[in-house]
């Protein structure tokens, strides 16, 4: 945090009633503080028992996207750590870090949280249309479906086909963005169709991992010889790296 940053003290104009109580929940679980943001965005920041909510200081109040902070902290306070696990496991893999940047990985753990985060974000009675910044932004286009099939992958006669790193680490991030995408007035079967068309293992195991997780319940006590969020992780990685395993990766 900047030293010229003053901590917001008076946090009731970014609550509303449906969001006073979850404020209450967490704040008896986390030591959080709100300041306003540099990036003029909403964000939060975890360490340990220690929160802090950033907002934007150039507009309005917005009390949907305070909410939508709290939400992610729920989500943390489950002890639900499934972005971070897939990134520890990639980064410990050579293989997957050729297909798997940073960026993407970050980019996952959103979506996987969003997930979880928009049906409770409804029930609180909050705006579907504030719920992320972009959310008039197409997830996925026919533009960008055009430049993954022609550059995922070249197939040659007599050599084995070339797998393209970036676009395979572009397309499953394209892949979550739609699935976790809340702007349910946009149509995207056609264009999921295309994306499956281009490679159906690799649709596969994006897709069993999604339903998996969707189907996850992150609030459930967990006995210690159940499968939990690591089990999917695991297993998520592990079907990659098999997918993987014999292609040849080439900058196209």
């Amino acid at each position: 945090i900047a030293d010229n940053m003053k901590q917001i003290s008076n946090i009731t104009i970014y609550l509303n009633e449906s969001s006073q109580s979850l404020w209450e929940e967490l704040n008896s679980k986390y030591n959080i503080t709100v300041y306003p943001n540099t990036r003029d965005e909403y964000g939060i920041s975890t360490k340990g028992q220690d929160a802090i909510i950033y907002v934007d200081p150039t507009k309005e109040p917005c009390t949907a996207f305070f909410a939508h902070e709290l939400l992610h902290l729920l989500i943390r306070s489950t002890q639900t750590y499934i972005g971070s696990t897939i990134t520890l496991i990639v980064r410990e893999s050579p293989d997957l870090r050729q297909i798997m940047t940073d960026g993407l990985l970050q980019h996952i753990g959103n979506c996987l949280d969003h997930a979880k985060m928009l049906p409770l974000y409804l029930e609180m009675g909050f705006d579907r249309t504030l719920f992320i910044k972009d959310y008039a932004t197409p997830k996925l286009t026919a533009e960008e479906l055009k430049n993954i099939q022609q550059r995922f992958c070249r197939k040659y006669i007599f050599k084995r086909t070339s797998y393209n790193p970036a676009i395979i680490d572009y397309y499953i991030g394209k892949y979550f963005a739609v699935k976790a995408c809340p702007n349910n007035t946009i149509d995207y079967s056609h264009l999921l169709c295309g994306l499956k068309a281009v490679d159906q293992d690799l649709w596969q195991i994006l897709d069993n991992f999604w339903t998996r997780w969707m189907e996850y319940d992150i609030f459930k006590q967990r006995e210690v010889f159940e499968d939990d969020y690591r089990t999917l992780g695991y297993e998520f990685t592990e079907n990659l790296k098999r997918w993987l395993a014999h292609k040849t990766l080439k900058m196209l």
